[in-house]
């Protein structure tokens, strides 16, 4: 049968596996290492079990006690989701010491850097970069 095969919008499984981000400077221009080798984030994508799980753990962690939503609550749900998100880094370093991948140093990244915070929310919020290429 012929047609646009609907297995083409599939994302659920390279959400799960994780995609590669590569870290831009506020001018666009991708961030190299020492190497020259590109900075990446390797991020789980928002139809992954891991966001989901994350999304109701954030909440119940930044809700716990309240009635009411409030504005820097929207923004800890976010860093705390793209945080547990975060699968995997490469060239990432602050004030000159190589960063360990973990849940805590990356909260801690986007917390402190709005910007890089940002691309990540936007990469994982792209199905486009969560379908096989062919």
């Amino acid at each position: 049968m012929s047609g646009f095969d609907l297995e083409n919008l599939e994302t659920k499984e390279i959400a799960e596996e994780g995609a590669t981000m590569v870290v831009h400077d506020i001018h666009g221009q991708p961030v190299k290492d020492s190497n020259d080798d590109d900075v990446y984030i390797v991020l789980a994508g928002m139809d992954s079990k891991r966001f989901k799980e994350a999304s109701i753990n954030a909440r119940k962690d930044v809700l716990a006690g309240k009635r009411k939503l409030e504005d820097q609550d929207i923004t800890a749900i976010g860093v705390y989701t793209r945080a547990a998100c975060t699968l995997a880094w490469g060239g990432m370093v602050r004030k000159g010491e190589a960063i360990e991948c973990n849940f805590d140093n990356a909260k801690a990244l986007y917390e402190d850097i709005p910007a890089l915070s940002e691309q990540v929310a936007e990469f994982m919020a792209d199905r486009v970069n969560f379908i096989k290429s062919s």
